[in-house]
């Protein structure tokens, strides 16, 4: 129907249409968070005649991540004349949007 609609403008009213692709993205800091990793990097174990003594060797390390949020949208509209604002000479073929 909108692609009819267009057709009958440059048809019957001998006006130009445009076809436009409009995006926009946006990115959002959403929150910091922070974790601890341990991890064993050394072990030694020395023995004598009255002990055994084990040496552990650790590095704990903090993370901080940052968490962010991503959209995007998009619109595929038609239009007859120079005005694209116009809602009577103005269909919209497609429009998605998205986020993660």
């Amino acid at each position: 129907a909108d692609t009819l609609a267009a057709a009958a403008w440059a048809r019957d009213e001998r006006r130009a249409v445009t076809l436009r692709f409009a995006s926009a993205e946006r990115c959002t800091h959403v929150r910091e968070q922070q974790r601890e990793e341990t991890r064993t990097t050394h072990k030694h174990t020395s023995e004598r005649v009255t002990h055994t003594r084990t040496t552990t060797h650790k590095i704990v390390e903090t993370i901080t991540e940052h968490v962010w949020r991503y959209e995007h949208e998009y619109e595929l509209v038609l239009y007859a004349g120079a005005d694209a604002d116009d809602a009577a000479s103005r269909r919209r073929v497609l429009r998605r949007e998205a986020h993660t």
